[in-house]
């Protein structure tokens, strides 16, 4: 008896969907037995289920509109600092150190030719995260004495075969390279420290 009262609640809840809300009052009733159903006498009098529909609820539209968001202030985005690119100098040597894969190395072979300290990495060791950045971005040098916020000032790409003719007169304190990808080309930029 009342598995049917259950059907007939959830048919109903069902039919009704989202839009309306059903109402169920089940009167209690002493009389009624607790014992299983199987055993209960079919004489037993039934709760009252009485269903009563609730219209459904309709949102009002507001009468203005709703103003824009302000702008955040000038001073919110003062201090507001995209995070730094990081090259960390792992000590200086020439192509062996580079293919240890151990960080950036400044370059000894390019001192003796009037080249500015230059540091060099493999691109598929780190030195990949040059290849893109304009001139004006801005990078931290970490380690080999070359601490400090520089920023790119000039850019050159030069033949891998090439020799430093290829990079003479670039501008900068300090020069960074790295190969481009299936290419037969490496680029340069060129640093100065503003911090």
């Amino acid at each position: 008896m009342y598995r049917r009262i259950a059907v007939a609640v959830i048919s109903t809840a069902l039919m009704t969907g989202c839009s309306a809300q059903t109402r169920v009052d089940i009167s209690p009733n002493p009389q009624v037995s607790t014992a299983p159903l199987s055993s209960r006498n079919s004489s037993a009098p039934t709760p009252r289920v009485t269903l009563e529909p609730v219209p459904p609820v309709t949102a009002t539209e507001p009468q203005e509109p709703l103003p824009e968001p302000a702008p955040p202030a000038a001073d919110q985005l003062q201090n507001v600092t995209p995070q730094l690119l990081t090259l960390n100098i792992a000590g200086y040597g020439d192509q062996p150190e580079i293919d240890a894969c151990i960080g950036w190395i400044i370059l000894t072979r390019y001192e003796s030719n009037g080249i500015q300290p230059t540091i060099a990495e493999h691109n598929n060791c780190g030195g990949a995260a040059i290849l893109n950045l304009p001139i004006g971005s801005r990078l931290e040098l970490t380690g080999g004495g070359l601490d400090g916020l520089y920023e790119i000032v000039d850019s050159r790409d030069a033949p891998q075969n090439g020799t430093t003719l290829d990079i003479q007169g670039m501008a900068g304190e300090i020069l960074a390279q790295s190969c481009y990808f299936n290419s037969a080309y490496m680029r340069f930029i060129g640093l100065v420290k503003v911090g």
